[in-house]
Protein backbone atom coordinates (compact mmCIF):
# COMPACT_ATOMS: atom_id res chain seq x y z
CA UNK A 1 0.00 0.00 0.00
CA UNK A 2 1.35 3.38 -0.93
CA UNK A 3 2.01 5.93 1.74
CA UNK A 4 0.18 9.24 1.46
CA UNK A 5 2.05 12.01 -0.25
CA UNK A 6 4.29 13.77 2.26
CA UNK A 7 3.41 17.08 0.63
CA UNK A 8 -0.22 16.52 1.61
CA UNK A 9 0.81 16.67 5.24
CA UNK A 10 -0.18 13.10 6.14
CA UNK A 11 1.96 10.80 8.20
CA UNK A 12 1.27 7.05 8.15
CA UNK A 13 0.58 5.19 11.36
CA UNK A 14 0.61 1.45 10.74
CA UNK A 15 1.09 -1.70 12.74
CA UNK A 16 1.90 -5.21 11.52
CA UNK A 17 0.60 -7.93 13.85
CA UNK A 18 1.37 -11.65 13.64
CA UNK A 19 -1.36 -14.00 14.76
CA UNK A 20 -0.77 -17.48 16.21
CA UNK A 21 -0.79 -19.18 12.81
CA UNK A 22 2.06 -17.07 11.49
CA UNK A 23 -0.12 -14.84 9.37
CA UNK A 24 0.37 -11.06 9.38
CA UNK A 25 -2.10 -8.24 9.59
CA UNK A 26 -1.44 -4.64 8.61
CA UNK A 27 -3.47 -1.96 10.32
CA UNK A 28 -3.36 1.56 8.82
CA UNK A 29 -4.78 4.46 10.77
CA UNK A 30 -5.03 7.46 8.46
CA UNK A 31 -7.71 9.82 7.31
CA UNK A 32 -7.04 8.69 3.72
CA UNK A 33 -5.09 5.83 2.17
CA UNK A 34 -3.72 6.44 -1.32
CA UNK A 35 -3.51 3.48 -3.70
CA UNK A 36 -1.70 3.76 -7.01
CA UNK A 37 -4.07 3.16 -9.98
CA UNK A 38 -6.95 2.15 -7.71
CA UNK A 39 -10.17 2.47 -9.71
CA UNK A 40 -12.86 1.78 -7.13
CA UNK A 41 -14.91 4.06 -4.95
CA UNK A 42 -13.39 5.50 -1.79
CA UNK A 43 -15.82 3.59 0.44
CA UNK A 44 -15.87 0.29 -1.50
CA UNK A 45 -14.07 -2.03 0.92
CA UNK A 46 -14.57 -5.06 -1.34
CA UNK A 47 -12.93 -3.27 -4.26
CA UNK A 48 -9.97 -2.35 -2.05
CA UNK A 49 -9.59 -5.95 -0.91
CA UNK A 50 -9.64 -7.13 -4.54
CA UNK A 51 -7.09 -4.44 -5.45
CA UNK A 52 -4.73 -5.65 -2.71
CA UNK A 53 -5.19 -9.30 -3.59
CA UNK A 54 -4.42 -8.63 -7.24
CA UNK A 55 -1.14 -6.96 -6.37
CA UNK A 56 -0.06 -9.47 -3.75
CA UNK A 57 -0.22 -12.95 -5.26
CA UNK A 58 0.07 -15.79 -2.77
CA UNK A 59 3.48 -17.46 -2.50
CA UNK A 60 2.56 -20.09 0.08
CA UNK A 61 -1.09 -20.92 0.52
CA UNK A 62 -4.05 -18.61 0.07
CA UNK A 63 -4.02 -14.94 0.96
CA UNK A 64 -7.09 -13.24 2.38
CA UNK A 65 -7.49 -9.46 2.22
CA UNK A 66 -10.08 -7.36 3.98
CA UNK A 67 -10.50 -3.59 4.08
CA UNK A 68 -12.46 -1.39 6.46
CA UNK A 69 -12.78 2.36 6.13
CA UNK A 70 -15.23 2.72 9.02
CA UNK A 71 -12.82 4.33 11.48
CA UNK A 72 -13.93 7.78 12.63
CA UNK A 73 -12.80 10.59 10.32
CA UNK A 74 -11.78 8.28 7.49
CA UNK A 75 -12.22 9.51 3.93
CA UNK A 76 -11.62 6.03 2.54
CA UNK A 77 -9.24 4.88 -0.18
CA UNK A 78 -8.14 7.11 -3.05
CA UNK A 79 -6.23 6.71 -6.29
CA UNK A 80 -2.94 8.49 -5.63
CA UNK A 81 -2.76 9.47 -9.31
CA UNK A 82 -5.90 11.58 -8.83
CA UNK A 83 -4.59 13.56 -5.87
CA UNK A 84 -3.62 17.09 -6.94
CA UNK A 85 -0.33 18.59 -5.90
CA UNK A 86 -0.79 21.04 -3.05
CA UNK A 87 -0.34 24.67 -3.98
CA UNK A 88 3.10 26.15 -3.38
CA UNK A 89 3.00 29.60 -1.77
CA UNK A 90 4.92 32.70 -2.72
CA UNK A 91 7.14 33.31 0.30
CA UNK A 92 8.37 36.47 1.99
CA UNK A 93 12.16 36.53 1.88
CA UNK A 94 14.40 38.20 4.45
CA UNK A 95 16.31 41.31 3.51
CA UNK A 96 14.97 43.79 1.03
CA UNK A 97 14.67 47.56 1.35
CA UNK A 98 14.19 48.88 4.87
CA UNK A 99 11.94 51.89 5.35
CA UNK A 100 13.65 55.11 6.39
CA UNK A 101 10.83 56.73 8.30
CA UNK A 102 8.07 55.87 10.72
CA UNK A 103 5.12 56.57 8.45
CA UNK A 104 5.77 53.90 5.84
CA UNK A 105 3.73 51.10 7.43
CA UNK A 106 1.85 49.18 4.77
CA UNK A 107 -1.85 48.51 4.47
CA UNK A 108 -3.91 45.65 5.84
CA UNK A 109 -5.70 44.29 2.81
CA UNK A 110 -9.37 44.91 2.03
CA UNK A 111 -11.54 43.75 -0.84
CA UNK A 112 -11.66 47.15 -2.56
CA UNK A 113 -7.89 47.61 -2.59
CA UNK A 114 -7.37 44.04 -3.80
CA UNK A 115 -9.86 44.52 -6.66
CA UNK A 116 -7.97 47.50 -8.04
CA UNK A 117 -4.68 45.61 -8.00
CA UNK A 118 -6.20 42.52 -9.60
CA UNK A 119 -7.48 44.62 -12.51
CA UNK A 120 -4.04 46.20 -12.96
CA UNK A 121 -2.34 42.79 -12.80
CA UNK A 122 -4.55 41.53 -15.62
CA UNK A 123 -3.70 44.60 -17.71
CA UNK A 124 0.02 44.11 -17.03
CA UNK A 125 -0.12 40.50 -18.13
CA UNK A 126 -2.30 41.34 -21.16
CA UNK A 127 0.30 43.83 -22.35
CA UNK A 128 2.81 41.00 -22.75
CA UNK A 129 0.76 39.48 -25.54
CA UNK A 130 -1.83 37.20 -23.95
CA UNK A 131 -4.40 35.51 -26.12
CA UNK A 132 -8.09 36.08 -25.49
CA UNK A 133 -8.25 32.62 -23.93
CA UNK A 134 -5.40 33.38 -21.55
CA UNK A 135 -6.96 36.65 -20.51
CA UNK A 136 -10.25 34.84 -19.88
CA UNK A 137 -8.39 32.47 -17.54
CA UNK A 138 -7.18 35.41 -15.48
CA UNK A 139 -10.61 37.05 -15.45
CA UNK A 140 -12.17 33.84 -14.14
CA UNK A 141 -9.93 33.69 -11.06
CA UNK A 142 -11.46 34.11 -7.61
CA UNK A 143 -9.69 35.70 -4.67
CA UNK A 144 -9.72 35.33 -0.92
CA UNK A 145 -8.08 37.48 1.73
CA UNK A 146 -6.89 35.16 4.49
CA UNK A 147 -4.59 34.91 7.48
CA UNK A 148 -2.08 32.63 5.79
CA UNK A 149 0.39 32.93 8.63
CA UNK A 150 4.16 32.65 8.66
CA UNK A 151 5.96 33.93 5.59
CA UNK A 152 3.18 33.11 3.13
CA UNK A 153 2.30 36.01 0.82
CA UNK A 154 0.03 34.32 -1.70
CA UNK A 155 -1.09 30.88 -2.76
CA UNK A 156 -2.87 29.59 -5.85
CA UNK A 157 -4.96 26.43 -6.01
CA UNK A 158 -6.94 25.70 -9.14
CA UNK A 159 -8.37 29.07 -10.17
CA UNK A 160 -8.64 30.30 -6.57
CA UNK A 161 -5.99 32.64 -5.18
CA UNK A 162 -5.48 33.37 -1.49
CA UNK A 163 -3.66 36.52 -0.40
CA UNK A 164 -2.22 37.10 3.06
CA UNK A 165 -4.21 39.79 4.83
CA UNK A 166 -1.27 41.70 6.34
CA UNK A 167 1.67 41.07 4.02
CA UNK A 168 3.42 38.60 6.34
CA UNK A 169 3.28 41.11 9.18
CA UNK A 170 4.83 44.00 7.21
CA UNK A 171 1.71 45.41 5.62
CA UNK A 172 1.12 45.66 1.88
CA UNK A 173 2.29 48.25 -0.55
CA UNK A 174 -0.89 48.98 -2.51
CA UNK A 175 0.09 51.09 -5.50
CA UNK A 176 -2.32 53.94 -6.25
CA UNK A 177 -0.96 54.01 -9.84
CA UNK A 178 -0.31 50.29 -10.51
CA UNK A 179 0.18 50.68 -14.27
CA UNK A 180 3.37 52.67 -13.73
CA UNK A 181 6.48 51.97 -11.67
CA UNK A 182 7.46 55.48 -10.56
CA UNK A 183 7.73 54.42 -6.91
CA UNK A 184 10.51 51.95 -7.74
CA UNK A 185 13.47 54.13 -8.63
CA UNK A 186 16.07 51.45 -9.29
CA UNK A 187 15.72 49.09 -12.22
CA UNK A 188 17.61 45.80 -11.98
CA UNK A 189 17.21 44.13 -15.37
CA UNK A 190 14.05 44.03 -17.45
CA UNK A 191 11.74 42.52 -14.86
CA UNK A 192 12.98 43.63 -11.44
CA UNK A 193 12.73 47.04 -9.80
CA UNK A 194 13.78 48.18 -6.32
CA UNK A 195 12.57 51.20 -4.35
CA UNK A 196 14.63 53.61 -2.31
CA UNK A 197 14.33 53.51 1.46
CA UNK A 198 12.41 56.79 1.47
CA UNK A 199 9.83 55.62 -1.07
CA UNK A 200 6.47 54.14 -0.05
CA UNK A 201 7.20 50.51 -1.06
CA UNK A 202 10.19 50.32 1.32
CA UNK A 203 9.67 47.88 4.15
CA UNK A 204 6.51 46.47 2.53
CA UNK A 205 5.68 43.71 0.09
CA UNK A 206 4.34 44.78 -3.29
CA UNK A 207 0.81 43.48 -3.69
CA UNK A 208 0.88 43.89 -7.47
CA UNK A 209 3.88 41.57 -7.76
CA UNK A 210 2.17 38.91 -5.65
CA UNK A 211 -1.05 38.98 -7.69
CA UNK A 212 0.86 38.88 -11.00
CA UNK A 213 2.94 35.97 -9.68
CA UNK A 214 -0.14 33.95 -8.77
CA UNK A 215 -1.66 34.75 -12.17
CA UNK A 216 1.47 33.23 -13.68
CA UNK A 217 0.48 29.90 -12.16
CA UNK A 218 -2.93 30.12 -13.84
CA UNK A 219 -1.12 30.62 -17.14
CA UNK A 220 0.85 27.41 -16.58
CA UNK A 221 4.14 28.62 -15.12
CA UNK A 222 5.78 27.06 -12.07
CA UNK A 223 7.78 28.63 -9.29
CA UNK A 224 11.54 28.73 -9.59
CA UNK A 225 13.96 28.95 -6.68
CA UNK A 226 17.13 29.10 -8.75
CA UNK A 227 19.43 31.94 -7.72
CA UNK A 228 19.96 33.03 -11.32
CA UNK A 229 16.17 33.31 -11.74
CA UNK A 230 15.56 35.51 -8.69
CA UNK A 231 14.78 38.53 -10.89
CA UNK A 232 11.93 36.78 -12.69
CA UNK A 233 8.29 37.10 -11.74
CA UNK A 234 7.96 33.38 -11.01
CA UNK A 235 10.71 33.33 -8.41
CA UNK A 236 9.22 31.79 -5.27
CA UNK A 237 10.63 34.50 -2.98
CA UNK A 238 9.89 38.21 -2.69
CA UNK A 239 11.66 40.88 -0.60
CA UNK A 240 10.32 44.18 0.69
CA UNK A 241 10.59 47.16 -1.61
CA UNK A 242 10.80 44.92 -4.67
CA UNK A 243 8.61 44.74 -7.78
CA UNK A 244 8.90 42.07 -10.44
CA UNK A 245 7.15 42.18 -13.79
CA UNK A 246 6.08 39.85 -16.57
CA UNK A 247 7.93 40.49 -19.78
CA UNK A 248 7.08 38.22 -22.70
CA UNK A 249 5.01 35.07 -22.87
CA UNK A 250 6.70 31.90 -24.05
CA UNK A 251 5.01 28.67 -25.00
CA UNK A 252 4.37 26.13 -22.19
CA UNK A 253 7.31 23.96 -23.24
CA UNK A 254 9.76 26.76 -22.37
CA UNK A 255 11.41 26.32 -19.00
CA UNK A 256 11.24 29.98 -18.07
CA UNK A 257 8.98 32.66 -19.40
CA UNK A 258 10.89 35.85 -18.63
CA UNK A 259 13.07 37.27 -21.40
CA UNK A 260 15.89 38.30 -19.12
CA UNK A 261 16.23 34.69 -17.97
CA UNK A 262 18.45 34.15 -20.98
CA UNK A 263 20.62 37.23 -20.69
Amino acid sequence: MNNPSASEGYRPHSRADNDRTGNSRNVFRRARDFLSDYGGAAADDAAVAAYLAGRNPATNGAETFTADHSAGGSAGFLNINDVPEPPVPLLAAPGGVEAQGEDLWGEVLTGDTLDSIVAAAIDRWAATGLTDEQRAVLNSATFEIADLGGSYLGQEGGSHIRINDDGAGHGWYVDATPLTDDEFANRVGDTRLISDGTQAPAGQYDLLTVVMHEFGHLLGYDDTYAVDQSSTLMSGWLTTGERRLPNVVYTPQDQYYSANSFE
